[in-house]
């Protein structure tokens, strides 16, 4: 039997890591691995064995709505059997202990090689073809172009974590099936051949080498030097939200350190520009390229600028404050004591899941919008943008809070949590007139409120979480309408990786 347990999941009463100590996934948590599965479009597999029916993610949670827990398995896994599935599409529901526990999350299975995960080997795959389009067929790609020759000549020039060898046999064959691999290169090539052709050289393609490494060094250099002078960046500032690209191009050097002259995230976010072509250089020496497995029901992949401006009234993507606050809702269906969460909404009909990352600490946004998942914003970050209006995510809103941080669910204060709970619960944004789901969600008494919420299996996961939305609530209710915007715009901008300080990649879908 090769299902998961809930052992692959839970170990101890605590959310067993993964087993992995290699790859993207290394040190991540099964659950966390659900949800980049999801994110990537990557597939489930159904049943036992490994050449069972492959469907794609929609959503993962407890039976009862809420993000899994300890106290709250077994959980459920939302699937598509359509690959190119929208929010709103219908899904069917299993546990998830009905799926086959493939190698992304360090289970066994034939050629997995111990468990390398399929993120590795699909973007280390596009590597691969990327330096195939340029260093060797120097025109679009064709099925016939696919040789062991070229592709021979092509590993010379790629830096991946898997081995052209190991892609080959652990890769996700319906990537190749479909073409994916070809439309990447093929649109990258289309837009960046003759820039980096005018740069003369070879093309280094990198995916988490050491040349790559050495470019989030420069980020986490000037990051530290933001910290002690211009304090421009939100707390954590995680290197994917400065730059989101999964493999990286160029004409440098293989062992050389393009960003390294520069000091700040000014000197940086201007070099990665004039690097890219899309500066005061017309020719293209590193590129930073995002990948999201490419629709198979399209002939090309598309290629999308992100942070090509320098002016920021030139914005291409969520110019300041057109992200205006809509209103908000606990859980999907506004039942307060269901669900863990509560969504924030958008008019740019988007929503952001606020919820724990992990059972009782680690508050976090969750961007949602064509798709799933759009990235996300930890709690801290949240705040930064909220206090940058003022506010703060607290008890006492109007308040600037010095060293902020979550409130764990041992310090929540019973009379304010009610209190902000009476106060929002007839103001959610649902649809139709009702406002309440039931007459039994209605606590006005306060011990009746503590019963239910001691009552229920999740006690502490539920307070934190509940209590970190109602505040959240509370702080953005006590702003201006402009305000709210500034708040909602640096968010999806943060969880889009299209910050001020975030730097030039294409994203190719």
């Amino acid at each position: 039997m090769a299902t998961f347990g809930k052992s692959d999941f839970i170990e101890v009463g605590s959310i067993r890591p993964q087993m992995s100590r290699q790859g993207p996934y290394a040190g991540q948590n099964r659950i966390d691995i659900v949800d980049k599965k999801i994110e990537l479009k990557l597939p489930f597999i159904l049943g036992p064995k490994e050449g069972g029916q492959k469907v794609y993610g929609v959503f993962f949670l407890s039976k009862t709505g809420e993000t899994p827990t300890t106290k709250n398995w077994p959980w459920i896994l939302g699937y598509s059997k359509n690959q190119n599935w929208k929010l709103g599409d219908p899904s069917e529901t299993l546990n998830i202990n009905q799926f086959y526990k493939d190698p992304d999350f360090g289970g066994g299975g034939s050629g997995s090689g111990g468990g390398a995960p399929q993120t590795d080997a699909t973007e280390s795959g596009c590597a691969y073809y990327c330096s195939l389009v340029f260093n060797v067929v120097q025109r679009h790609l064709h099925c016939g172009d696919i040789t062991d020759d070229n592709m021979k000549e092509a590993v010379k020039y790629t830096d991946a974590t898997t081995s052209y060898h190991k892609f080959k046999k652990d890769g996700p064959q319906d990537w190749i099936d479909n073409d994916v691999y070809v439309k990447t290169a093929n649109a990258v090539y289309e837009k960046y051949g003759d820039k980096f052709k005018k740069a003369g050289g070879k093309v280094y393609c990198h995916r988490g080498s050491n040349f790559m490494k050495e470019i989030y060094k420069a980020k986490k250099a000037a990051h530290d030097w933001d910290k002690k002078n211009d304090m421009l960046a939100p707390g954590s500032f995680l290197p994917d939200k400065w730059n989101p690209g999964d493999i990286w191009l160029s004409t440098f050097a293989k062992n050389s350190k393009p960003l390294k002259p520069c000091l700040n995230f000014n000197d940086l976010k201007k070099c990665v520009l004039d690097y890219a072509g899309e500066g005061q250089f017309p020719e293209t020496k590193l590129l930073a390229v995002s990948l999201k497995k490419v629709d198979t029901s399209t002939t090309t992949a598309t290629v999308t600028e992100y942070n090509k401006w320098t002016d920021p009234n030139k914005r291409a993507h969520n110019p300041d404050k057109s992200v205006k606050y809509e209103g908000f809702t606990f859980g999907r269906k506004g039942d307060f004591f269901s669900s863990n969460d509560i969504y924030i909404q958008f008019t740019t009909g988007q929503e952001m899941q606020m919820r724990a990352g992990s059972t009782t600490q680690a508050w976090m946004g969750l961007l949602l919008g064509a798709t799933a998942y759009g990235g996300k914003i930890g709690g801290g970050n949240v705040q930064f943008y909220v206090d940058q209006k003022g506010g703060s995510i607290t008890y006492k809103p109007t308040e600037k809070k010095v060293n902020w941080s979550e409130m764990k669910a041992n310090q929540v204060k019973w009379k304010d949590f009610h209190d902000l709970y009476v106060k929002y619960l007839p103001l959610q944004n649902l649809p139709g007139a009702d406002k309440f789901v039931s007459d039994d969600d209605y606590c006005d008494q306060l011990s009746e409120f503590k019963d239910k919420i001691n009552k229920k299996s999740n006690t502490p996961a539920f307070k934190f979480g509940k209590n970190m939305g109602l505040m959240f609530i509370d702080a953005m209710e006590n702003l201006s309408p402009d305000s709210q915007a500034h708040v909602c715009t640096e968010v999806v901008r943060y969880a889009a990786s299209n910050t001020d300080l975030s730097t030039y990649f294409i994203k190719v879908e």
